[in-house]
């Protein structure tokens, strides 16, 4: 099946040296290589209508090999590729070659005469490029080498990328393309860094010493080593990696690289789809949760089920199964025994029933002895295992029922962004000029631009311009709710005056990268060497050498109050109302029979009679 291709076919082969069946095997192995399956030959304006007799034989080979071959001039502009990674293949003999080579595809030259710093002077071949340029070797094939610039006015950089034979086909390196170029050779970066960066010191500056206290820049200093490059670091005007005004102009960090004043920055920018359209992020490196952060309360959660809920529903129901099991199993082997040995429990004074088993059997349960014993083997094994499921039981019951009175939840009033936004009450605050500033004001999302409007717009240029400031007003104003990440708000908790917490269903979820001017040529290149110290476990040491521990507080002894076991005391209280009732209703019942069993029905009326009379 032939494959439709947009092809745009313009090469100039007069006086061209070599046989073009080796050039279509070339061409075509190149394909196969890197998985391409569009062709572009690129041609002047002038010389559109004076194709040479190569070039058309050339096309009717490269049909021959399922490609279609149609004609255009380089002035049309490069026809894109959806489908994969296309292939251009340029003018043999070109002198005044103004094609911009991109990075999106393979570009291929066929050169035999001019020396490659010939017919590349003046002509920038970017960093991130795939330029090959094919020479006839001595074996009657073609040597290919990969050629680039580092920067636009910097040497030509060449590697040997493979060879190509009728015979043997195309044998290529093994290398990965930026594991080929792995090296910026002392390239200078201008990198741009907030006013708090450590990177201004000299001995952070110069690479010779990592920071230990910020990952992203310990990472950037193990880059430098790596690569092979100098940054020259340029200090952002305000301390905010930048945020856009109402005419699409960024101020802070993200503001240089939109002015092209930089190239890269170090710093550790949030992941937003509306800072996207002015740099180009790196791999993430850190995937961070923002939450909303309440003063702790000293009030705590008191519920009146808190007791049954370290069982689940169907264990009680298996308990209870079991108990009214094990005392069915204690009737059936007493009466047994009583009916054919005549044998009792010892310690049993009476003929003992149904209930009473269920209540030994409920004491059992609770680990509690008893005076009555089964005489047989039977009953006593019953009894046996009952203790021990007891044992199991109760032990599991006590340890979830302690750690919930001994580790008590704070009361709050919501617990997630609905809540905040319904409650009303609670005014929120983001760090000012911060990307959470930036979400929620770009956001598309329904509730959070609710909360925009409602919350943030009104107190806008009242905005804690830190973290730190933020955190303290959460202390300062008990309605006040503030979005830190958890680390932060860890870190900072020494210099606070209250104790904070966060809600862990109201959270922003993202993620963090270092990040290159749109466009640049080394986005791929510290990609590919960031996943590579990621893949070998330097940037877990890196982030554990960095990661600032909160000092152990020592444990604070918190006494039970009467809250935590207030359900407890209410259940006994009512038990004791209830029994005090049931005694009641039994005196009463008690003295009718009485009454009924001393009179008969002359004396009640003779009574009656002497009553009335009195």
């Amino acid at each position: 099946m032939k494959a439709v291709l947009w092809l745009s076919v313009a090469v100039q082969i007069v006086g061209v040296s070599g046989s073009l069946h080796d050039r279509v095997g070339l061409v075509t192995a190149l394909q196969e290589a890197f998985t391409s399956r569009c062709l572009y030959l690129l041609r002047d304006q002038e010389e559109y209508l004076n194709t040479s007799q190569a070039t058309t034989q050339l096309g009717r080979m490269l049909f021959s090999h399922w490609t279609q071959t149609t004609l255009s001039s380089r002035r049309d502009g490069v026809a894109g590729c959806r489908a994969s990674r296309p292939i251009y293949i340029l003018p043999d003999e070109e002198t005044h070659l103004t094609t911009k080579f991109v990075s999106s595809a393979v570009w291929l030259k066929f050169l035999q005469q001019r020396s490659l710093s010939e017919f590349f002077r003046g002509k920038d071949v970017p960093f991130n490029c795939e330029f090959l340029v094919a020479r006839r070797d001595y074996s009657g094939g073609y040597a290919l080498l990969e050629v680039y610039r580092i920067t636009p006015n910097s040497s030509l950089q060449t590697y040997q990328f493979g060879n190509w034979s009728s015979a043997k086909g195309l044998d290529t390196s093994n290398v990965t393309f930026y594991d080929r170029r792995n090296s910026l050779s002392g390239t200078v970066l201008t990198t741009a860094i907030p006013k708090t960066s450590p990177l201004k010191e000299p001995k952070f500056a110069s690479g010779s010493e990592l920071t230990g206290v910020n990952f992203f820049c310990d990472v950037w200093i193990t880059l430098q080593k790596l690569l092979d490059f100098k940054p020259e670091y340029r200090v952002a005007e305000v301390r905010i990696h930048g945020v856009e005004d109402g005419n699409g102009t960024w101020n802070g960090i993200l503001g240089m690289m939109q002015r092209k004043e930089a190239e890269v920055t170090c710093e550790d920018l949030s992941m937003l789809p509306s800072r996207a359209q002015v740099v180009d992020f790196m791999v993430p490196l850190q995937k961070e949760r923002q939450f909303v952060i309440l003063k702790k309360s000293d009030a705590f959660q008191l519920s009146w089920t808190s007791f049954l809920l370290p069982f689940s529903t169907e264990i009680w129901v298996a308990t209870l199964v079991t108990m009214g099991t094990v005392s069915c199993c204690l009737w059936f082997t007493y009466r047994v025994r009583r009916h054919y040995w005549k044998e009792s429990l010892v310690g049993a004074t009476s003929c003992l029933r149904l209930h009473d088993l269920i209540f030994f059997t409920f004491g059992s349960f609770c680990l509690q002895g008893h005076d009555l014993v089964p005489i047989s083997s039977s009953g006593r094994i019953v009894f046996l295992v009952s203790y021990l499921t007891a044992v199991v039981l109760l032990a599991g019951y006590s340890a979830s029922l302690i750690s919930y009175l001994t580790v008590r939840q704070p009361v709050v009033p919501f617990t997630t962004f609905e809540g905040l936004l319904r409650d009303g009450t609670y005014k929120f605050g983001v760090p000012a000029s911060s990307s959470a500033f930036s979400f929620f004001r770009n956001t598309t999302d329904k509730l959070m631009q609710d909360i925009y409007w409602r919350l943030i717009a009104p107190q806008q240029q009242a905005l804690p311009r830190t973290t730190s400031e933020g955190l303290q007003r959460v202390c300062e104003d008990y309605k006040y709710a503030f979005l830190a990440t958890r680390e932060s708000t860890e870190q900072l908790a020494a210099n606070l005056s209250c104790r904070l917490t966060a809600l862990p269903r109201a959270y922003l979820p993202g993620s963090r990268a270092m990040a290159v001017a749109r466009g640049s040529p080394y986005l791929g290149v510290f990609s590919h060497f960031l996943q590579k110290l990621d893949a070998v476990g330097i940037l877990r040491r890196l982030k554990l050498n960095t990661s600032r521990k909160p000092e152990a507080e020592e444990p604070e002894f918190v006494a039970m109050d009467i809250s935590s076991v207030a359900p407890m005391f209410a259940i006994l209280a009512a038990g004791l109302a209830t029994s005090l009732l049931i005694l009641s209703l039994e005196i009463v019942i008690y003295k009718q029979k009485l009454y009924r069993n001393i009179f008969t029905k002359d004396d009640r009326k003779s009574f009656h009679f002497v009553i009335t009379k009195t």
